[in-house]
């Protein structure tokens, strides 16, 4: 009887243990899926999806926003000499650095494509002011200042400096979750089409920053008929 009373005591402590092991392995993972989460979308998306969540889609119409896309003038070019999993690691290094810089200006990001980084301010609220227009020229600005070797190492690697073409305009869009399987919070819309091209046909030089007209006068004094 004492045999089996010691026995059932340490399988209970067992259980115990298992249980509570159990609990704190899915705490972690939750914290990590909501950090996750809070990283793949803007804060009034993921909100949105927490309290809509038997809703598939969400969707904001009429938004007026300010969309800047930053490009690396000739990247391929620039790293041809490269291995691929370098050129892979120096364009980590400066996404890491781009998004450091988004964050601390309070930037929402888009995505990325190749070695093209899009951004936009506005979405949260369905207006851009005049101040959000600000600060997304001054963090194109401070993106291109960032490619020194003194703040990215990596860039050591390359032959000659790299330089960053930066556009912003200002105009309509709409934003919507895109598709039920990974899905993302994407941006659709003429304004998202001619910030594009005046980045790719904009100067290589890689100083300042292109502004369509739209974007100047929201800079300046924000309203809700600029076009």
């Amino acid at each position: 009887v004492m045999c089996c009373a010691i026995m059932q005591i340490v399988w209970v402590n067992v259980m115990q243990r298992l249980y509570f092991r159990s609990v704190i392995q899915s705490t972690h993972l939750r914290v990590f899926l909501e950090r996750l989460a809070r990283d793949l979308l803007p804060d009034h998306v993921h909100k949105a999806c927490l309290r809509l969540q038997n809703t598939p889609y969400f969707s904001a119409d009429n938004l007026m926003c300010g969309h800047m896309f930053a490009d690396i003038v000739d990247w391929t070019d620039a790293v041809s000499h490269l291995a691929s999993h370098q050129a892979f690691q120096l364009l980590c290094d400066i996404f890491r650095v781009f998004d450091s810089l988004c964050a601390a200006n309070r930037i929402e990001k888009v995505e990325t494509t190749g070695d093209s980084y899009w951004c936009a301010v506005g979405i949260d609220t369905g207006q851009a002011s005049q101040s959000d227009m600000q600060r997304l020229i001054r963090f194109g600005l401070e993106m291109q200042r960032s490619l020194d070797p003194q703040k990215i190492p990596s860039l050591n690697l390359l032959k000659e400096p790299l330089k960053l073409r930066v556009a912003i305009h200002y105009g309509t869009c709409m934003g919507c979750m895109v598709g039920s399987r990974a899905p993302r919070y994407h941006l659709f819309g003429p304004s998202i089409d001619i910030v594009k091209w005046l980045v790719s046909h904009g100067s290589g030089s890689g100083r300042g920053v292109l502004l369509t007209s739209a974007a100047l006068r929201a800079s300046v004094s924000c309203r809700s008929d600029v076009q």
